[in-house]
Order: C-alpha cells, then sequence, then structure tokens
C-alpha cells in the first residue's frame, strides 16, 4: 500500500515510528512539520504505522469529495 511505502520510505530501521525530522528528506523543515502535526492523532510525537494508513485514507476521502464536487 502507499501508507506503508512512505512509512518504510521515511522510517529510520532503528524505530517502529516516524519524527517530524523523517519527513525533512522529502520536505522543507517547515512543511515536515506541518504535514508531521497534521498526521499526529493522538498528539504523541511520533507517528505509528496505524497513523500513517488513517492520514492516507483521510487524503484520498478528500479527493474523492472533491471530485465529486466538481
Amino acid at each position: 500500500s502507499i501508507a506503508l511505502a512512505i512509512f518504510n520510505g521515511l522510517r529510520n530501521e532503528a524505530r517502529d515510528y516516524l519524527v517530524a525530522r523523517d519527513f525533512e528528506t522529502i520536505l522543507s523543515r517547515e512543511d515536515a512539520i506541518h504535514l508531521f502535526e497534521s498526521l499526529d492523532e493522538d498528539g504523541n510525537g511520533d507517528l505509528s504505522l496505524k497513523e500513517i494508513i488513517q492520514g492516507v485514507q483521510n487524503a484520498y476521502h478528500e479527493r474523492d469529495l472533491l471530485v465529486s464536487a466538481m
């Protein structure tokens, strides 16, 4: 899945979660922090695979709503 590819592509192999700085490999620091905070549902400062999956599902749902509104 896309969520799993994102998670594994950004994750440090020593951890089973993502932190904001992991996103800085593909985004500016500001954008990485903004994206991270929007995905960190429980506010604990790290992202589990479950949170990444939920974020991807939410993005697809919002996209579908936009398409159907056109």
